[in-house]
């Protein structure tokens, strides 16, 4: 209950919490509202133990070099034989066709597995629709930067691309897979100068296990998209919640599109009960294999940074990335409704505006909500500021105005899609 003063009362522990209309009331003392909105992802039990265990491994050093191959390569061995599941029904589409008769037969089974092979093929990176390229000549003290910490982590770019979004990372693109940086401009003004070299540093030390994520992210897009094809979506329930609801008034004996809309929605279930299983039993192990390697390259990369561009601003960056969202719906605001207002200033004083309470909630709620890829952010935070290095490489240059001309590109290409 909010009192005249601009004060509140927790509804669990009565505790007096601030309130600011705008953010969100949350209580620091039992957590009360912390997610104030419960569908976000919230992670398994034995996601959030296990990722425990991998931090405390960290912290006393007990990560060695050959424990980490040995993760990669039990990430290798349940990836690689999901990866070929389209490559199977390819070949078997293939086979049938040539080989087996009658064809009448043989064609239909053939089309079932062909079509597997093209739902579940393997899809390059892609790159954000409104994407400018950057190019040396373009940004000559950006690529200096990048050439200094090319050297230093042993990673090579061959481009850089701007574009509008909240995220800044390393990407290979292409069936080529040429590795680019992709900066997202609404994420890349609430950053300074240093903190542009952690981000970068970050990036380019994650590059290294960048073809074991590839992998296993394109063998999790297989898996998931089995489990859907057994499963009835949320088109197929709200059909079937309308066609039960009109069906009484159609009785008479005679079939309706409300019949097989019934019929098949029961049908799928049936599939999904009898196929189902098998792969969603292999996307829990899938999980458990997969998680030690990922985030012992997020971890490995954080340590990274933070030598090369200070603790200190590796923090403020992985704080920044929390608030990143905030800044892209404020560039997003300002395109559309106030055309005065420079877009990227928007998203910078969003973002540096947010008071440390709303961070603070933000931080707690990378606790229960995440991602199995990345270890939360708190876990992340709490093992940088238990050191302290000092940078490595110094940014003092301005990179916005070499930049601003591929930054205007990104922008006119979104206010024409808003």
């Amino acid at each position: 209950m909010q009192t005249e003063s601009g004060l509140s009362h927790c509804p669990q522990c009565d505790h007096e919490l601030p309130a600011d209309p705008r953010y969100v009331t949350w209580c620091d003392r039992c957590d009360w509202n912390v997610d104030p909105h419960p569908e976000h992802h919230q992670l398994a039990a034995w996601q959030q133990r296990q990722q425990q265990t991998l931090y405390r491994d960290w912290e006393r050093g007990a990560v060695t070099r050959p424990g980490s191959w040995a993760a990669r390569a039990a990430a290798y061995s349940v990836s690689v034989p999901v990866l070929l599941v389209p490559f199977a029904g390819l070949i078997g589409g293939v086979t049938l066709l040539l080989f087996y008769r009658p064809l009448w037969f043989s064609g239909l089974l053939a089309v079932i597995a062909l079509v597997i092979g093209a739902a579940f093929r393997p899809r390059p990176q892609e790159l954000p629709p409104d994407a400018q390229p950057v190019s040396p000549a373009d940004a000559p003290q950006l690529y200096a930067v990048l050439d200094d910490l090319g050297r230093i982590t042993r990673t090579k770019l061959t481009g850089v691309y701007l574009h509008t979004g909240p995220t800044i990372g390393y990407a290979r693109i292409t069936w080529r897979f040429r590795p680019v940086l992709a900066i997202g401009t609404s994420y890349w003004a609430a950053l300074e100068p240093q903190e542009r070299v952690a981000v970068i540093a970050h990036e380019l030390s994650r590059a290294r296990s960048s073809r074991l994520a590839l992998t296993i992210a394109a063998a999790r897009h297989v898996l998931t998209g089995l489990i859907a094809s057994f499963q009835p979506g949320p088109l197929d329930e709200a059909r079937h919640d309308e066609a039960q609801r009109v069906l009484p008034s159609h009785a008479g004996g005679v079939v309706s599109a409300q019949d097989d809309v019934i019929v098949n929605y029961y049908l799928t279930k049936l599939a999904n009960l009898v196929f189902g299983p098998a792969p969603r039993l292999y996307l829990a192990a899938f999980q458990r294999v997969t998680l030690r390697p990922t985030q012992y390259a997020v971890y490995a990369a954080d340590r990274r940074a933070a030598e090369l561009a200070g603790t200190k601003a590796t923090v403020q960056a992985l704080e920044k990335a929390l608030l990143a969202d905030t800044g892209f719906r404020a560039l997003e605001r300002a395109l559309r409704y106030n055309r005065d207002e420079d877009p990227t200033a928007a998203a910078r004083r969003a973002v540096t505006e947010v008071p440390a309470r709303e961070l603070d909630r933000r931080i707690r709620l990378t606790r229960r909500c995440g991602t199995p890829d990345v270890p939360p952010t708190y876990l992340r935070l709490q093992l940088l500021q238990q050191s302290s290095t000092q940078p490595q490489v110094v940014l003092t240059a301005d990179l916005d105005q070499e930049l601003r001309p591929a930054t205007q590109a990104a922008l006119a290409v979104l206010r024409q899609e808003l």
